[in-house]
């Protein structure tokens, strides 16, 4: 029984050692979408998004809100005077992973739903890091 609850307080702290971390490409470049690729770390709860060339390459970083199986839920606070603040949900669905996004606006006190995009398709590898790659 010792070696069973040693067993398992080692299995615990190497699984604490490590971390998920997903990337994610856009799919299919024509399609239009303004995120060109997604980094995502669970152990820290960052995610890290870059626009595409057309959008100036821009890298935004933020904190994951809520992460769940294959489901992972952010946002970006609204961009250079846009007013407009961007949620995103990014899941896996039939063995494909997309990403939906809405934007939404501060006006009169009230929350605006400002745009609803398509969702896009992404191309994503689940890597495992140590505490030491970070």
């Amino acid at each position: 029984m010792k070696s069973l609850k040693i067993a398992a307080l080692l299995l615990t702290t190497i699984y604490s050692a490590y971390s998920q971390a997903l990337e994610c490409k856009m799919s299919n470049p024509e399609e239009f979408a303004w995120i060109a690729s997604i980094k995502i770390d669970e152990k820290i709860r960052k995610v890290t998004l870059i626009e595409t060339e057309d959008q100036g390459k821009k890298t935004y970083t933020t904190e994951l809100i809520d992460l769940s199986d294959n489901r992972y839920t952010f946002n970006l606070p609204p961009l250079e005077n846009s007013g407009v603040a961007n949620m995103f949900l990014l899941f896996k669905s039939f063995d494909q992973w997309r990403l939906l996004s809405v934007g939404i606006e501060q006006k009169g006190g009230k929350t605006v739903l400002k745009a609803v995009d398509k969702s896009t398709l992404y191309e994503c590898i689940e890597n495992t890091t140590t505490k030491d790659q970070h």
